[in-house]
C-alpha cells in the first residue's frame, strides 16, 4: 500500500527490496508467537480464551527464566517477548467487533495462491478462512501486527479489497465472496476493517501500480545476497 503514495525514489526502493530481499539486512520477525496463538483462537471458534491467557503466562515465565549475561542482548530478548505479550493482550476481545455473525473460522493454507495484477504475482497470505456453517467459503481474514504504526482507513480499504478479490477467485463458489467476511484486524490499533463498496475501484488502482512495477522490474539489477545464496523474488511474473 505504501507504494501507491510514495515518491518515485521510494517506489524504486520498494521494488528493489522485493527483487532483492536477501541483499538487504534481514528483518526481525515480530509477533510470530502471538500470530500463531490468535490463529489458533480463531480456528477454535473464538470460544477458548485460555489459549490466549495460557500463552501470556508462558511468555511471562520465559522472561523470568532468561539466562543472558549481555545486558543489550537480554534487553533485546525481553523486548521481543514483551511485544508478543502486548499483541495478545491487545487482541483480546477484538473478535467481538466482527460485523459478520453465524460463521466459522479455519486456518488458511501455508502455501496460498498468488493474485495476478497486470502480470505481477502478488502474495496475499490470509491467515484465516471464513466459512458459513455449511462450509461454504465466503471470505478470509488477515492480521495486521505492527505496534508502532496504525493501519489507516484508506490502506485498510485496499487490503480488504485484495482479500475480497482473493476470496472471489480462489475460495468462494460462483465468485460470491461476502465483503463483510473479508477482514483485516489492526491488532495494536484495536480496529476491525471489512471490504467496502470500492472493491472494483481499488482493483483498478492496484493494477495501475502493478503495471508500473512490471515496467520498473527489468531496470533494477539483481544484487548479491548477504548470505551468498540465490535470491527468491517476493514478487514474480508469469512465464
Amino acid at each position: 500500500m505504501e507504494y501507491m503514495e510514495a515518491l518515485p525514489s521510494r517506489q524504486r526502493e520498494i521494488v528493489d527490496n522485493q527483487k532483492n530481499p536477501s541483499a538487504n539486512k534481514p528483518k526481525i520477525t515480530w509477533c510470530a508467537i502471538a500470530r500463531k496463538k490468535i490463529i489458533e483462537f480463531f480456528a477454535g471458534g473464538c470460544a477458548d480464551e485460555s489459549i490466549l491467557d495460557n500463552e501470556i503466562e508462558r511468555l511471562q515465565e520465559s522472561i523470568e527464566s532468561l539466562d543472558e549475561k549481555d545486558p543489550k542482548k537480554l534487553e533485546s530478548k525481553i523486548k521481543k517477548i514483551q511485544v508478543d505479550i502486548d499483541a495478545i493482550n491487545s487482541f483480546k476481545g477484538l473478535h467481538k467487533k466482527l460485523e459478520i455473525k453465524g460463521v466459522m473460522f479455519s486456518k488458511a493454507s501455508n502455501k496460498p495462491k498468488h493474485l495476478d495484477y497486470s502480470g505481477v504475482h502478488v502474495s496475499v497470505r490470509p491467515e484465516i478462512l471464513v466459512t458459513t456453517k455449511t462450509w461454504e467459503h465466503i471470505g478470509c481474514l488477515k492480521l495486521y501486527l505492527t505496534k508502532n504504526s496504525r493501519l489507516q482507513d484508506k490502506d485498510a480499504d485496499f487490503l480488504c479489497a485484495v482479500l475480497n478479490h482473493y476470496a472471489d477467485k480462489y475460495l468462494s463458489p460462483n465468485h460470491s465472496a461476502n465483503p463483510k467476511a473479508c477482514i483485516v484486524i489492526d491488532v495494536f490499533g484495536g480496529k476491525v476493517f471489512t471490504a467496502s463498496k470500492n472493491v472494483t475501484l481499488h482493483a483498478g488502482q492496484i493494477r495501475k501500480c502493478c503495471e508500473e512495477i512490471h515496467k520498473m522490474w527489468s531496470t533494477i539489477p539483481k544484487r548479491k545476497p548477504i548470505n551468498g545464496k540465490d535470491d527468491d523474488d517476493q514478487l514474480s511474473f508469469p512465464q
